[in-house]
């Protein structure tokens, strides 16, 4: 039969059964639960062989739950961190206010929780802490500020596992007693400096702070605001390989009459070239290069991703995260802006590697972390910060991006409802073959006609072997 025919003949059957094959499409869902104000840090952990959702910032009860300042969600329910973190008149903050969270990690199993504050459960833990499920743990007395430095807030603001060690970061001088400046590592009962940490030039008239910290090419890599790492002049990100502190090719640079750069957010993502680390914030400038509010290094050299997010002069990027919404893996970015690659995108935008793209309406307001979840219901990008809507319905602090769940090949229209393998598995193949679709390439033959009798053939057979 002539390929016209046989695609004629495909698409009467695919149009016949059209209302059966509904493609998974991301979309914007109801989030697991509603904090009662803003969420500034997100974090998920293997517990008991699923996985365990922390959230922390600024709220004081989630879905009617009384949970100050941190919260968690496992088995489809909330519960506090025991009497949590006691929010007004205690943070050593301006004017002693107000608690915040900003960090999780995991540690020797259990969950650690990095911020700024001085009590967890009724302990003096001093902005970072341990929660064993029970109870509140100290961590060597915690971080602190020179006792000159007065209304000083120690924050810790990033977790990053680096040489088997937990490693924190933030705006602190001492860790445990310690002088760290800026970041130090935990040796399971004590802080260490790493050299002689981070900080500034005689010259620079701002303080220093590190925003977010991660691993890459066999160094840590560590973002923010300063001028100095080691004994090394660099601006606003460095590289420690272990032993010493290392530019990064120039780091960030301000333009005349421009904007002083402060990152804010870092992650590895591989776009199809080998994994790079992307780095994101306030940024004009990095290295020689000009790029917008984030930029991405390779090893050797600064380059541009896609012509930025946002164009507005108080525009920035807060969080970043590597999702897979049934589209491949793509780097999200979020935070404050309007635009992302010269087109509309609302606080929170997708870098696929080679175009900039919206998540449907976005959100309306500030996004401040980002972490992948799935508990058993699909894969889900949870978006944290100070919004009340969601791809436009009402999702306040807390959002779900939800993606399309790995299926089995057989599985076409990706359902979950049994029998999973069904007629309209068949109506959506015909629907991808009379399109002329690549998904329909099941035996993945590139001699044309790409898509023949084999897909069929290809089709019956992984339909009979079922999904696991």
């Amino acid at each position: 039969m002539a390929r016209s025919s046989l695609v004629g003949s495909i698409a009467l059957v695919a149009l016949a059964g059209a209302a059966f094959a509904q493609p998974c499409s991301p979309r914007w869902v109801e989030a697991p639960g509603t904090p009662d104000q803003g969420v500034h840090a997100l974090g998920v952990f293997e517990e008991a062989g699923s996985p365990a959702l922390y959230i922390g910032g600024w709220f004081e009860s989630v879905n009617g739950v009384a949970a100050l300042r941190v919260a968690r969600f496992h088995g489809g329910a909330w519960s506090a961190l025991g009497e949590g973190i006691p929010g007004p008149f205690n943070s050593q903050g301006y004017m002693m206010c107000c608690a915040n969270v900003h960090a999780f990690a995991q540690d020797a199993g259990r969950v650690v929780v990095g911020g700024n504050y001085i009590l967890g459960g009724g302990i003096e833990l001093n902005s970072i802490g341990a929660w064993d499920g029970t109870l509140w743990h100290s961590m060597a007395g915690g971080v602190a500020m020179p006792p000159a430095c007065q209304d000083c807030a120690p924050v810790v603001h990033s977790f990053a596992r680096f040489g088997g060690e937990l490693h924190a970061a933030g705006t602190f001088d001492l860790a445990g007693g310690s002088v760290v400046n800026r970041v130090a590592r935990w040796t399971g009962s004590s802080w260490l400096p790493l050299g002689s940490g981070i900080g500034v030039t005689a010259t620079d008239p701002f303080p220093a702070w590190v925003y977010s910290m991660t691993p890459w090419a066999g160094s840590l890599y560590a973002v923010g605001r300063f001028s100095r790492a080691g004994e090394v002049e660099t601006s606003c990100v460095a590289r420690w390989d272990g032993a010493s502190w290392h530019d990064v090719g120039g780091g960030l640079r301000t333009p005349e009459g421009g904007r002083h750069p402060t990152l804010a957010a870092c992650a590895v993502y591989d776009s199809g070239h080998g994994p790079e680390l992307y780095v994101a914030g306030i940024l004009d400038i990095a290295g020689e290069t000009m790029a917008r509010n984030i930029a991405r290094w390779d090893g050797s050299s600064w380059r541009d991703v896609g012509g930025g997010v946002g164009s507005g002069v108080n525009d920035r990027v807060w969080a970043l995260a590597v999702f897979d919404d049934g589209r491949g893996p793509a780097l999200f970015a979020a935070g404050e802006f309007e635009d992302a690659g010269g087109a509309p995108a609302s606080n929170i935008a997708r870098w696929d590697g080679q175009a900039w793209s919206a998540l449907g309406a976005g959100v309306d307001g500030a996004v401040q972390a980002l972490v992948p979840f799935d508990d058993g219901s699909g894969p889900r990008l949870l978006v944290g910060g100070w919004f009340t809507r969601a791809g436009g319905a009402p999702s306040a602090f807390l959002a779900a991006w939800a993606g399309c769940p790995a299926t089995c090949y057989a599985n076409c229209d990706a359902s979950t409802a049994p029998p999973v393998l069904n007629v309209a598995d068949f109506v959506c193949f015909l629907n991808h073959f009379a399109a002329e679709d690549s998904r329909a390439n099941c035996d993945a033959s590139t001699a044309p006609p790409v898509l023949n009798v084999a897909d069929f053939v290809c089709f019956l057979n992984a339909f009979a072997a079922g999904c696991p």
